[in-house]
């Protein structure tokens, strides 16, 4: 990732070897603020401390051809929420190896502790070492909301268990930050790059960059304003922009997903 000085009001943020698909792992709740292409947190000298109404975003692709499809670019808003204990539902021991799944919870994290408290009925229990009720165990594994893996000590050895269903327990995890980042959707766009009709501009010294000539609204995502300029064959016409809506917005880190692992980007300013 590349972040540069502004330059007439406007930002970069830039990603390399760009993949075809939106990483998961990326708009996952944090503990700690995000920092992987970051756009601005409404602390910071780069909006005067103050929290913008809108953003402005222009998309790019640093030597592009047309052999990219799948173009898009998601803006995701992490708001700050005090974290707290709580109680998973659900709960079903998926194999011998110590792993749980549960319905969806917004708050696991590796390192919380976990207490099952409760007599095993049903199907599935805990064996080594033998559970005694109430027990706390220590997520070791988690994928944040819906899979986790316990270890009797903080980051031990995973415990052992049977599959099944278990039921007369209760599962309660513990808090590990005073606060979680979340993450929600501002805007997903399609985006479209015809070789040939767009301007190849070279910026900071890097030639090749390609704005997109087209920028479409993923169905069922918040709505942004959007210019897509017509292409008159062989013309030389405005690039493809977008703002958005940036109410109650924290902190804005920038997605982007293309075939061919491409170095992509936005041009990005708040109004």
């Amino acid at each position: 990732m590349d972040i540069t000085t502004a330059q007439n009001n406007f930002r970069k943020v830039t990603a390399d070897s760009v993949p075809a698909t939106y990483a998961n792992s990326a708009a996952v709740f944090l503990q700690t603020p995000p920092t992987s292409t970051l756009l601005f947190d409404y602390t910071s000298a780069s909006v005067s401390g103050q929290n913008p109404s809108l953003l402005y975003v222009m998309p790019f692709m640093v030597s592009a051809t047309t052999a990219q499809t799948s173009i898009g670019m998601r803006l995701l808003n992490w708001r700050k929420y005090a974290d707290a204990s709580g109680t998973l539902t659900g709960v079903t021991i998926a194999d011998t190896a110590g792993n749980f799944t549960c319905n969806a919870n917004p708050t696991l994290a590796v390192g919380q502790a976990l207490t099952i408290a409760g007599t095993f009925g049903g199907s599935g229990t805990i064996t080594v070492p033998a559970y005694v009720n109430p027990t706390t165990y220590y997520i070791i594994a988690t994928n944040g909301s819906t899979t986790f893996q316990l270890s009797a000590t903080p980051g031990g050895a995973a415990i052992t268990t049977t599959v099944g269903n278990p039921t007369g327990v209760t599962y309660t995890r513990s808090n590990v930050a005073s606060f979680w980042y979340v993450p929600t959707v501002l805007a997903d766009l399609t985006l479209t790059f015809t070789s040939g009709t767009v301007p190849n501009y070279t910026i900071d010294g890097t030639a090749n960059h390609r704005t997109f000539s087209g920028i479409t609204q993923v169905a069922g995502t918040p709505s942004g304003n959007l210019y897509s300029p017509a292409l008159p064959a062989g013309s030389n016409v405005e690039p493809a922009a977008a703002l958005i809506d940036l109410a109650g917005a924290q902190y804005v880190t920038a997605q982007f997903k293309s075939s061919g692992t491409p170095t992509m980007g936005t041009f990005w300013s708040t109004l």
